[in-house]
């Protein structure tokens, strides 16, 4: 689990059944027979990824899991991962009862399992024993959640300044952003583009795209341009061959630029040749780039053009060539700094564009419950959201103050944040710079 406090069934509302099924027909006759049986089936997933997807987009009382599963993911895989992060509970459903099967699903301690074709009495019984052993287990581990987290200490408290370890208690998820990542990184020659004003949660959330890359055995590269000195800019050539570096660095391949780079072509063209002959064709799996502060190659505006109408090239040859079906790239820039692009060169206005959404009043509810302040009444987040919304940043920053400062109450630091000595004043004096620098 990731901190979440794991929902207790209302036995007064309809319960709510995700079934996980890839043969239409047969999803079809399930959904009827839970619709007979009195529960509801909110959405019919038919591969891993989607099933992920719509758990969080549902958060269904119980999913009803086929093992064998189209694409990279089966269904033990994400009841593994839908348990992880959702804590919804998981029953099997399968026509395979082999001895390797049957052990491999309950090394996951599953809700239930039954066999297909399914049966009406049998799927009730099974419901019925996995809802019943559910709610009796969700008090304890609702109660094992409050002891841990309640009260951190300094000890357990994580800086807000920098992104989330994956392992953070206090990184909120952003269910609806995430699922729709994961979704298309699974396609072949996807592009992603991540608009997101500073400190919203741009380097947490490539943490976690990158994590579930690998969970799925795909490569993961992240290249951060912050990391590129001032002198890699001093032209194209010098700049692409400053990236093809740090790729290749990252695959812990040996570097052969020289055998793909050729002047009179160009270096927009040696840099394809480069991905293409040598470093996409080295892999047998798919590889997830993520790049990340990519506003720092706005400064230099032919580069830029360049690189950008680049990476729109590589996607529409995801079409036609197989080599680059492997790469996903998944792109984070800065909804402050723009740049003037021709549409039909530009990577922002094609594959899937996503905008980093603030916080709910609900987000900064369990947010406070996991810093141990019980902000269940609603005036205390009113009062926060009054005066920075539901900024990620601002928000953990305040919290991470109260936390540190328990003689502190909000109101005092809400009174004093937007002042010299204020909890928010470092974040106001780099935004101001950062104006002033345009």
């Amino acid at each position: 689990m990731t901190g979440r406090m794991p929902l207790q069934p209302d036995e007064s509302k309809i319960v709510q059944i995700l079934v996980v099924e890839d043969e239409r027909v047969i999803a079809r006759d399930i959904k009827a027979c839970l619709e007979n049986l009195g529960y509801a089936v909110p959405a019919i997933a038919s591969s891993g990824i989607e099933a992920i997807e719509k758990a969080k987009a549902f958060h269904p009382d119980v999913v009803l899991m086929d093992i064998r599963l189209e694409g990279e993911m089966d269904g033990i895989q994400a009841a593994q991962q839908i348990w992880q992060d959702l804590h919804i509970p998981v029953i099997y459903s399968t026509g395979h009862s082999d001895h390797a099967t049957v052990e491999r699903a309950m090394a996951t301690e599953p809700f239930g399992y039954i066999l297909k074709p399914i049966k009406e009495q049998d799927l009730y019984v099974t419901l019925k024993t996995a809802l019943k052993r559910y709610q009796s287990e969700a008090k304890t581990i609702a109660s094992s959640l409050v002891n841990a987290q309640t009260l951190p200490t300094a000890d357990t408290l994580e800086s807000p300044d920098g992104p989330l370890s994956l392992n953070s208690k206090f990184y909120i998820e952003q269910a609806s952003v995430e699922a729709q990542v994961y979704a298309e990184i699974s396609k072949p020659g996807s592009l992603v583009c991540i608009k997101a004003s500073r400190k919203m949660g741009k380097s947490s959330l490539l943490l976690r795209i990158g994590h579930y890359a690998t969970r799925l055995y795909y490569s993961s590269i992240a290249i951060n341009f912050q990391e590129a000195d001032t002198t890699c800019f001093e032209s194209l050539d010098k700049f692409l061959r400053w990236f093809c570096l740090r790729v290749t660095c990252q695959l812990k391949l040996k570097p052969q630029l020289d055998a793909s780079w050729d002047d009179i072509l160009g270096s927009k063209i040696s840099c394809t040749s480069y991905f293409e002959t040598y470093l996409l064709e080295q892999l047998h799996h798919p590889v997830v780039l993520l790049i990340d502060e990519i506003h720092c190659v706005f400064k230099y505006p032919t580069i830029a053009q360049e690189f950008l109408s680049l990476l729109r090239i590589w996607y529409e040859k995801a079409r036609y060539i197989q080599a680059w079906q492997k790469l996903r790239l998944v792109i984070f820039h800065s909804a402050e700094i723009h740049i003037p692009l021709n549409v039909e060169q530009s990577p922002f206005n094609v594959g899937l564009s996503l905008k980093l959404p603030e916080f709910t009043p609900e987000q900064i509810q369990e947010l406070a419950w996991r810093y141990g302040l019980d902000w269940s009444h609603g005036d205390a987040i009113t009062a926060l959201m009054q005066m920075v919304g539901g900024h990620p940043y601002l928000v953990h920053l305040a919290l991470y103050h109260l936390a540190q400062q328990p003689d502190s109450t909000l109101k005092q630091v809400l009174q004093t944040a937007p002042t010299a000595n204020g909890i928010y004043h470092p974040y106001l004096q780099s935004y101001w710079d950062c104006l002033q620098d345009r």
